[in-house]
């Protein structure tokens, strides 16, 4: 993981602080020009992190501790061959399908450690989960049973029938 977004956001939070004539105390804005550019943003970008992870209203900079992100609209559309395993009977899906989840909370967990090499410190991603909770879950699947139009339909039917319970089975296998 880099730090050249944490810097980039930092830069431009500065920039519109500066913009606006608004200074923030303890902080000093570094200029590239500078003799002592990474030793200025060494001491300044620590400060500015514990300054800005809470947001800045007055210029509408969001609170970044937690991350907050203002709901949105995520549509993928598969044209994938699916393969699945019910109970005794296999089921083989082709061609168009949707999976659309209206509300959804997501908490995702994303550890890191710090490493040396050639004198640089970096950041190491160690480990991501994330925990995936709709409120509900609408499922279209366009060929279930190739040829059988009535069975497909019927199929959906069922599987839109109670979608969290077919999610969290689904979620359980996704986890392991």
């Amino acid at each position: 993981m880099s730090m050249k977004p944490i810097l980039s956001l930092l830069m431009c939070s500065f920039s519109i602080c500066s913009a606006f004539q608004w200074p923030i105390p303890g902080i000093t804005l570094c200029h590239r020009s500078h003799p002592d550019f990474d030793k200025c943003l060494a001491e300044n970008v620590p400060k500015g992190v514990a300054v800005l992870r809470h947001g800045l209203k007055e210029i509408g900079f969001p609170e970044v501790d937690p991350v907050k992100t203002p709901p949105f609209k995520l549509n993928l559309t598969g044209n994938r061959n699916l393969e699945y395993s019910i109970a005794y009977t296999n089921t083989y899906f082709s061609g168009c399908s949707y999976m659309t989840m209206p509300e959804i909370n997501i908490q995702c967990i994303v550890k890191c450690e710090k490493y040396q090499k050639n004198s640089k410190t970096y950041i190491k991603l160690t480990n991501y989960t994330a925990d995936v909770n709709p409120e509900n879950v609408v499922y279209y699947f366009e060929n279930i049973v190739p040829g059988n139009p009535e069975v497909s339909a019927q199929v959906l039917k069922t599987l839109n029938n109670d979608p969290l319970l077919v999610w969290n089975e689904e979620k359980s296998g996704l986890n392991a």
